[in-house]
């Protein structure tokens, strides 16, 4: 699990992050705790800051990055699903996206959306809190449930549970925080 350093500045990880097998995590990239990285998940931080919250779930082969003049953040409570990639966004808290999701650069999604599967949010996109969105390019299709809403922060709590398990393969050498 490389953690690489990149223009001086060396990825933040809290200690009870999970981290699979494979995962690439370069540069200005801070995990917060509870958090869980999938099998070769790419987090880039080389051009611009990457910011994961806390009990955030990157699925497999992931894709996260940034670039100059923006800050890649996803809230609290985000699972993404295998596949995505997320581009120079910001993402709010309590979100799910689906898996092969493309987000590009400048897109704001609100708190409290799920976005479904293959979905793809255009560069400078702004999605409303509290909506469920899909489709190329993804538009606002309903307001989310209150059974949604339960279903993804039970996700989060799901993969805090794993990393305070000792599922954490987070190296002591590597740790920083």
């Amino acid at each position: 699990m490389p953690l690489v350093p990149c223009k001086g500045a060396y990825p933040r990880v809290a200690e009870d992050v999970y981290i699979a097998e494979g995962v690439v995590i370069i540069g200005d990239v801070t995990i917060g705790p509870g958090s869980c990285v999938g099998v070769n998940a790419v987090i880039r931080g080389d051009v611009g800051p990457v910011v994961l919250g806390e009990r955030v779930t990157v699925s497999e082969n992931c894709f996260i990055d940034s670039e100059p003049g923006f800050v890649t953040s996803l809230g609290n409570d985000v699972s993404v699903g295998a596949g995505a990639v997320i581009h120079a966004a910001s993402i709010g808290d309590t979100v799910f996206i689906g898996e092969n999701c493309v987000i590009l650069a400048g897109a704001r999604i609100g708190s409290n959306c799920l976005v479904g599967a293959h979905s793809v949010i255009p560069e400078q996109r702004s999605i409303p809190s509290g909506s469920v969105v899909a489709g190329e390019p993804a538009r606002v299709v309903r307001p989310i449930t209150d059974q949604e809403m339960a279903w993804i922060r039970g996700l989060a709590l799901e993969s805090a549970r794993r990393a305070q398990e000792g599922f954490l393969a987070v190296e002591e050498e590597w740790k920083t925080t």
